[in-house]
């Protein structure tokens, strides 16, 4: 018992490190007057729930452009500096920063407004004496220690988002509108809402766990007049900022308690009916939360503020795991609620938002929390196993499946004349129950889920263009459509499986072929006069097929609860068939097997990484991972939907005597390798059948004569390979490119920086399933489980 309370402590500890709250503190609170005066004392009840504290605000010297405090009286010679960062003794897991500009550190006006800023980055000499002065006081007070994403992300902690602010009274005194909108709204700035925002860094690079979203404590407010709509409804005619309030003073902007105070609610009786602000809250969960009040008689005390409340700290707080960002900044401390006046406990917002992003808002006694946030730590990164049933039920899966979470058993069929959903291997499927006991595994792995996977590249009817067509037919016709769909709820429900895996069998991308100098001249020259030979002429159609019958598969399986999920084919174009923002609403996750984009089959004279991480020169862009997961991510499908697929088998060909003897690819060769002992399949060799022939520890009982030599990768790009050269008798020679666990290990740590659901291994049946490598049994299936 012990052990266990330890265990889910340790895994709630990890929970509420996994989100970053990060909160900002303007030291000029301390300067207010009355009940918005912020002395450092107040701090301490809102620091249980930050990760990280901003203190703003540094500022530039325009002279010397070193980094100095922007109050020195204050910030040095009153040491507030040293008082905030010793806060740190009392939270040692708090990180304290120090923050420079944020609209504080203001000079000059119209085009030489903050003109500082821009004349620091244009020198070197200007860079080095900020850069060496930021170092100097940043270490001397103890702090922790235009934008290009890509380039930036890599050298950052984490960056700050401050979404928000898009209408302000100073920047719109004319028109009041939604300050933060989640989402695009109609007839404005496209560019001007949080989700925007968010995409721009995502498409460009930055790692999703290094964003975080800021959220304002405060709102901002304009004074209605005659003019204004009554409806109160944005964008609204307005007549400049509204009155400061009472504590923040500052026209245009009202802390939480000055808002709160204002509305008409149970905790605000005191308050008159004739000074109450009517709330409108956003069912849409897009645009945010606003209150106001009508001018009177005399055209006074009208006012609009629009402003976040722990509803739409919810709506946001929850965009942000989905889209699997690192966490949220709420600033700042000093204008949250950190009196209490609202009735509630002291700092509202980032309580609210504490809970929505640690806890959930359902928990209230804290083993049921710790045992959530355990089942919680446990599902967060899934391990799908692939096993294709060809290879033949085996008792010892069992030793593979205390690793996976989902295992998808692959294959069943489509009927070319009824377009029912059919075993693929009736006599071993059905008859022989093959179906029923790898279902019946449920009974010892309660908590693995398992699904049954149609096509996978192994109902294969048909040549050329009319290769696999039954799959682009039954999209065709909603007859089809809804025979398939109800005859996979018949098959699934009758064998006890999940859920339905779709491993849909579109065409396939032309493989690269290999040409002289002349044959590409005149391969232009045709592809000029004649265009590019088109694959599939109703591509588009097909595309929007698939989206209707993944949503008829959806509304047949959402009452029991059966599971959807997507397998994307190695070589599917995703940009020609697949639609991520429509799909993946319906879909449980996604697994993107990007991989085989070089295989002997395809390119059966040229030898190349099967499966890049990033792409490669000379290549064709689209030819690696990352291309395959931007896809997907920029078009929509949340990070935490996509799984990314590792193959257990290498891709092998046949070297010969013009194979260039250092091994390098792109390499010129002779078609496939011989079968494996064990895969029997030409050009392929199961994770077991490599090891035994690779040159290590394990591996000394093969003669040196018929080792191969294997090549890492320090790049982390590009993959591992092994090769031997042919004999004098122009024999023997092999070029494989495959995983290996350095190479499990960059594509997991990428999948994590990129916020991914989890890895597929693909297939059990080709890793080292009884332990032939001298290690333990599933070798790569646990390398991925260990780095996730």
């Amino acid at each position: 018992m012990k052990f266990l309370i330890c265990a889910l402590l340790a895994l709630a500890a990890y929970v509420a490190a996994d989100n970053k709250i990060v909160c900002y503190y303007n030291s000029k609170a301390y300067f207010r007057d009355g009940q918005g005066k912020f002395d450092i004392n107040f701090i301490d009840p809102a620091l249980q729930f930050c990760t990280h504290l901003i203190y703003g605000y540094a500022a530039v010297n325009e002279e010397s452009y070193n980094l100095v405090p922007l109050h020195e009286n204050f910030d040095v010679t009153r040491n507030n500096y040293r008082h905030v960062t010793e806060l740190k003794r009392k939270f040692p897991g708090l990180r304290v920063l120090l923050s420079v500009g944020g609209n504080e550190d203001v000079s000059g006006e119209g085009s030489e407004k903050n003109i500082k800023y821009r004349t620091l980055l244009e020198s070197v000499k200007n860079r080095l004496a900020f850069v060496n002065s930021a170092h100097s006081i940043v270490k001397n007070y103890g702090f922790d220690v235009y934008y290009d994403p890509r380039a930036l992300a890599p050298n950052l902690d984490f960056i700050t988002l401050q979404a928000f602010d898009f209408y302000t009274p100073e920047r719109n005194p004319k028109e009041a509108d939604y300050p933060a909108p989640l989402y695009e709204l109609i007839d404005r700035k496209f560019d001007e809402n949080v989700d925007y925002q968010v995409r721009y860094w995502l498409q460009h690079g930055a790692p999703n766990n290094k964003l975080i979203l800021g959220i304002p404590t405060y709102g901002r407010a304009w004074k209605m007049d005659e003019d204004s709509s009554i409806s109160g409804v944005p964008p609204l005619s307005i007549d400049g900022a509204a009155e400061p309030g009472p504590h923040s003073k500052e026209a245009g902007l009202l802390s939480y308690p000055e808002v709160c105070v204002k509305l008409a609610n149970p905790q605000k009786l005191q308050t008159s009916s004739g000074t109450h602000l009517r709330k409108m809250g956003d069912p849409s969960k897009r645009k945010g939360t606003f209150a106001f009040r009508l001018p009177d008689e005399n055209e006074e005390g009208g006012i609009w503020v629009g402003y976040e409340d722990p509803d739409t700290v919810g709506n946001k707080a929850s965009y942000v795991k989905a889209k699997g960002l690192g966490g949220v900044a709420l600033i700042d401390i000093t204008l949250d609620d950190f009196r209490g006046l609202c009735a509630v406990d002291k700092y509202p917002l980032y309580h609210f938002n504490f809970i929505q992003l640690k806890m959930g808002s359902h928990q209230p006694l804290l083993l049921l929390a710790l045992i959530a946030l355990a089942a919680y730590c446990k599902a967060e990164s899934k391990v799908v196993c692939y096993y294709d049933s060809r290879s033949h039920f085996r008792d010892d899966i069992e030793a593979a499946l205390q690793y996976c979470t989902h295992l998808i058993y692959g294959y069943a069929a489509i009927n070319e004349e009824t377009y029912k959903l059919t075993p693929m291997n009736e006599q071993f499927d059905t008859i022989k129950d093959n179906y029923r006991k790898v279902t019946d595994l449920k009974k010892r792995f309660p908590r693995v889920k398992f699904l049954l996977s149609v096509g996978g590249n192994a109902d294969v009817s048909g040549e050329d263009s009319e290769k696999n067509i039954k799959y682009r037919t039954l999209l065709e016709s909603t007859t089809h459509r809804l025979a398939f769909v109800n005859s996979a709820y018949t098959l699934i429900k009758a064998y006890g499986f999940d859920g339905l895996d779709l491993a849909w069998e579109f065409p396939e991308n032309k493989p690269k072929k290999i040409r002289s100098s002349l044959g590409s001249a005149w391969h232009s020259f045709k592809k000029k006069i004649g265009g590019t030979k088109v694959i599939d002429e109703n591509a588009a159609d097909h595309r929007d097929q698939f989206v209707s019958l993944v949503r008829e598969l959806r509304g047949a399986f959402k009452a029991e609860n059966i599971l959807l999920t997507l397998t994307v084919l190695p070589n599917v174009n995703s940009t020609v068939y697949y639609d991520p923002r429509a799909l993946s609403p319906n879909l449980e996750f996604v697994n993107l097997l990007a991989f085989d984009f070089y295989t002997p089959d395809r390119n059966p004279k040229e030898a190349d990484y099967p499966a890049p991480l990033y792409e490669l020169v000379d290549r064709k862009k689209d030819e690696n991972v990352d291309a395959q997961v931007r896809y997907w991510l920029n078009n929509g499908a949340p990070a935490k939907k996509i799984i990314l697929g590792i193959p257990t088998y290498g891709r092998a060909w046949a070297m010969t005597d013009e194979s260039d003897i250092n091994g390098i690819p792109p390499l010129k060769i002779d078609g496939a390798a011989e079968p494996g002992p064990y895969s029997k399949s030409a050009g392929l060799l199961s994770h077991p059948e490599i090891c035994s022939l690779v040159n290590n520890p394990q591996n000394a009982k093969v003669e040196k004569a018929f080792q191969i030599k294997k090549i890492s990768d320090p790049s982390k790009r590009k993959g591992t390979y092994a090769f031997r050269i042919v004999d004098e008798n122009n024999n023997g020679g092999i070029w494989i490119g495959y995983e290996d666990s350095d190479t499990i290990g960059y594509k997991a740590g990428y999948a994590k920086a990129k916020g991914l659901g989890g890895i597929a291994v693909d297939d059990l049946s080709l890793d080292d399933f009884k332990g032939s490598c001298g290690r333990d049994k599933y070798d790569i299936l646990r390398t991925v489980k260990a780095h996730l």
